[in-house]
């Protein structure tokens, strides 16, 4: 925080600081060392029990396993954690008053709360122990979520769990996979501070499966490769997939020459047969098309004869 003060503090490039980096345990759920053994086995903190209600009916005052039950483990060393960041955040905040903040390795956030079973990062700040965080740790402003999940409602769950009114939300670490950046819009738009895809700059590192694949430019380009449902491999968030010639085909809709669309559907029975509508600018009208078939479709719109090649934005999109 010295050297920040010394070559910033005029020109506030940097505006918040890490203090650090995913903390917590995998494989053991907290430290069993003599010196961890002699605080497990003492008076919870009160502070800790003010913000933490007890799942122990009844337990006000007591050790770790007497206020938190099964739970005791995984909140002690939170307790611990947070601690040890809450002194190496007010040491640098008196040098240096920056915001600060810490990251976290997520749990589930769809599965019903319950102790942990080496299924997540014992220790680190997950939301079930953002209070304890919250009341260890005063000297950061906020902890935040890393997103490398892609099923869109896990990333919903987790901005529900951690954005709360103590708690603003931040995304300081995002998979940069092509799946991914449909939720930059979710984030900001649910009003958080900010949204990092991890690795978006073209280097020779890339932390595949969990991001993109490629380190050029391919990271932000999110078009298939391939004609879709041609049976051509296309790559998608860095995974290759050929469609299957007996579930999906490839139909071009009438529009003038302006902007013909591509879909890929999913045969699916006894589903009613959906009418596609595809309007351009500047065509005088409409073009309407009805088509058979169709659950699970993806369409495509591409600029063709004079217009190919150019740039084009949606207008409009609507769904009934």
């Amino acid at each position: 925080m010295t050297h920040l003060k010394e070559i910033d503090a005029s020109q506030h490039t940097v505006i918040m600081v890490q203090v650090e980096n995913e903390v917590g345990t995998f494989g053991q759920p907290r430290d069993y060392s003599p010196k961890a053994q002699t605080l497990f086995k003492q008076q919870v903190p009160q502070a800790v029990v003010a913000h933490k209600k007890s799942p122990v009916a009844g337990a006000a005052t007591g050790t770790w396993s007497e206020i938190y039950g099964p739970y005791a483990d995984e909140y002690f060393h939170a307790w611990a954690f947070a601690s040890d960041i809450e002194e190496i955040a007010r040491a640098g905040r008196a040098v240096y008053d920056l915001p600060m903040y810490v990251n976290n390795a997520l749990r589930d956030p769809i599965e019903p709360l319950a102790p942990r079973n080496n299924n997540f990062s014992s220790g680190g700040p997950t939301y079930d122990v953002i209070d304890i965080y919250r009341a260890v740790a005063p000297h950061l402003d906020l902890v935040a979520p890393d997103f490398y999940m892609t099923e869109s409602n896990e990333v919903t769950a987790n901005i529900d769990r951690f954005q709360r009114p103590d708690n603003p939300l931040l995304v300081p670490e995002m998979a940069n996979s092509a799946a991914m950046a449909r939720y930059i819009y979710q984030i900001l738009g649910r009003g958080a501070l900010g949204v990092a895809p991890f690795g978006v700059d073209y280097a020779d590192y890339t932390n595949f499966p969990l991001g993109s694949q490629f380190t050029d430019r391919r990271i932000s380009d999110a078009t298939p490769e391939g004609d879709v449902g041609a049976g051509k491999p296309h790559a998608w968030g860095g995974r290759k997939r050929r469609p299957q010639a007996a579930d999906h085909h490839a139909e071009e809709l009438e529009s003038d020459g302006v902007l013909p669309a591509v879909a890929t559907r999913r045969r699916a029975a006894n589903r009613p047969a959906p009418r596609l509508r595809a309007a351009a600018s500047p065509s005088p009208r409409p073009p309407t098309t009805s088509s058979s078939s169709s659950a699970s479709a993806r369409v495509r719109f591409d600029t063709a004869g004079a217009h190919a090649g150019k740039p084009s934005m949606y207008g409009r999109v609507e769904e009934g």
